[in-house]
């Protein structure tokens, strides 16, 4: 009699710490807790606690909840199967909506899926560990305001942590790693954040956002994964920012047929391909990111990735060029500091590209084939290395001097870094002013345009700040095709890049003269 009366003043304890947890998930009030100790269909709001581990339940659904307003407490104890087909450890699901779900503390093992939300509407799922699933670890499909926090979610055989068309979600704090991906959000999971995460070692992907838009990665560690760090497909508004991105086994950053994302103040280094790679991607922003120390490129642009801008970014001692761009037109690359790489800037098939204001220290500092822009007209600003205008780039080989003191080179002009800028050139290369300076735009100016070799002169009268011509974007971007599809039996998607091998991401990097075969090649191809 005392034991029970014991245990009965030991639950009610436990349900007075959580009582504000438990208030949320029962409208009624009711603080008597409600035991657990086998496999259950929760049908009524409450608050369960599980008292002892469920081993090797061969249920298709150990916990299962239709009823709203439920918080599941684990307390610490075991929820686990026998690794069968379409099987799930907690699976949250009702004829209708459910709403206000908690399933917390709990260590669920050996199901298809772990935990499992189907059209639920706010609720968490928090400081669970969930392992060794043969689907998914945490499952979230059609549901939305929800807060998947502080789980541990490892060697699953799917995806650790997956959203499918389910939005305005945080996920924040969890550890997903040794999983086939680590996080994923996929088929209009749009608005979510996902934050403070470690996603590493997984064989795949760190995290991936398919088909999705205006969702916040931020703060998150994704290392060590067999293939991209962080992949965008099909995205559009989201912002990837303050993330470590470190040792994944192909690109760091990826974005293909996405545009309009913002990449920001990330940590992009030792990564077996390119630190950042976009294809078929338009009108994206790259800022303030640290590129280092990645095995090919630093930053890189192809297959049609035009109108992004590419500034204010530190990108050095990568293993080939800081920035590549191929096939891709008019994007702008501004105030990044490009050093210490074997080649400063690559660019091949592609014109109209905007390149001023950078800082060029590199063996081979620059190599193009078409006719881009590379500096602005003579404009008052302080630029890269400290002077009083905006023209050109710096350049750490460029011999030349200046003769006016304004901060500009004016003999051996234009720069071609040796002769590897094959069609025109830096007009107002920058080179370090001695003494006092001001910036008085010159009655004229030679720049070059992007549609002719031949300089132009343009006529200033003013020494207001002008602001640097851009290139217009196209009303229109690439069509952006799916090839995606997600089973919700197995969670997995079927992409076309699938990392099975790893992805090329931008050209080969040649020297000036190598570039002819290669141009005379493309066009017997063409022909």
């Amino acid at each position: 009699m005392r034991a029970k009366l014991g245990i009965a003043i030991m639950m009610t304890v436990l349900v007075l710490i959580s009582f504000p947890d438990f208030l949320e998930a029962n409208s009624a009030g009711t603080v008597t807790p409600i035991p657990v100790n086998s496999c259950i269909i929760i049908n009524q709001s409450g608050y369960y606690i599980l008292t002892e581990d469920i081993t090797e339940s061969g249920d298709m659904t150990c916990i299962l909840i239709t009823a709203s307003n439920v918080v599941f407490d684990g307390m610490g104890h075991r929820v686990g199967g026998l690794g069968n087909y379409h099987t799930v450890g907690v699976y949250a699901q009702g004829s209708d909506t459910l709403v206000n779900v908690t399933v917390r503390n709990l260590v669920v093992s050996e199901w298809f899926h772990g935990i499992y939300y189907k059209n639920v509407r706010t609720g968490k799922i928090e400081n669970n560990t969930v392992t060794s699933t043969y689907g998914v670890g945490i499952f979230l499909w059609d549901s939305t305001g929800l807060t998947v926090r502080n789980n541990t979610v490892s060697s699953n055989y799917a995806e650790g942590i997956f959203l499918h068309n389910s939005s305005h979600s945080v996920v924040v704090n969890n550890s997903a790693s040794f999983d086939y991906d680590g996080i994923i959000l996929s088929a209009l999971s749009n608005f979510n954040i996902v934050s403070g995460n470690n996603a590493s070692s997984n064989t795949n992907k760190g995290i991936s956002i398919d088909g999705s838009s205006n969702n916040t990665l931020t703060r998150n560690y994704v290392g060590g994964n067999g293939y991209v760090g962080i992949f965008l497909q099909r995205a559009m508004g989201n912002r990837i920012a303050e993330n470590k991105i470190i040792s994944n086994r192909d690109h760091g950053i990826q974005l293909t047929s996405s545009r309009n994302n913002s990449i920001v103040g990330n940590d992009v280094r030792l990564n077996g391909r390119d630190g950042i790679c976009l294809e078929l991607s338009t009108h994206n922003s790259i800022s303030e990111n640290r590129v280092t120390e990645n095995l090919f490129r630093g930053v890189s642009l192809w297959r049609s990735s035009g109108y992004n801008t590419v500034a204010n970014n530190t990108i050095r001692t990568n293993n080939e060029a800081g920035i590549s761009i191929d096939s891709s037109n008019g994007n702008t690359i501004v105030h990044n500091n490009v050093s210490s790489n074997k080649y400063g800037i690559n660019i091949i098939f592609s014109e109209d590209n905007l390149i001023y204001d950078n800082y060029f220290n590199n063996p081979k500092n620059a190599q193009a084939d078409r006719q881009n822009r590379w500096n602005i007209e003579k404009t008052a600003g302080t630029n890269i290395i400290g002077g009083p205008c905006l023209g050109g780039n710096y350049w750490s080989d460029y011999s030349g001097r200046d003769t006016d003191g304004d901060g500009f080179g004016d003999t051996m002009l234009p720069y071609t870094s040796g002769g590897n800028i094959l069609r025109g050139g830096d007009y107002l290369p920058l080179v370090p002013v001695t003494g006092t300076a001001s910036c008085t735009p010159a009655t004229t100016t030679s720049t070059t345009s992007p549609s002719s070799t031949a300089s132009s002169t343009t006529t200033t009268s003013s020494t207001s700040t002008v602001s640097p011509s851009t290139t217009t974007p196209p009303t229109s971007t690439p069509p952006i095709s799916s090839s995606t599809t997600t089973s919700e039996e197995s969670g997995s998607t079927t992409q076309s890049t699938s990392g099975k091998a790893p992805t090329i991401c931008g050209p080969v990097l040649l020297s000036g003269l190598a570039l002819i075969p290669i141009i005379f090649g493309k066009l017997k191809q063409k022909k």
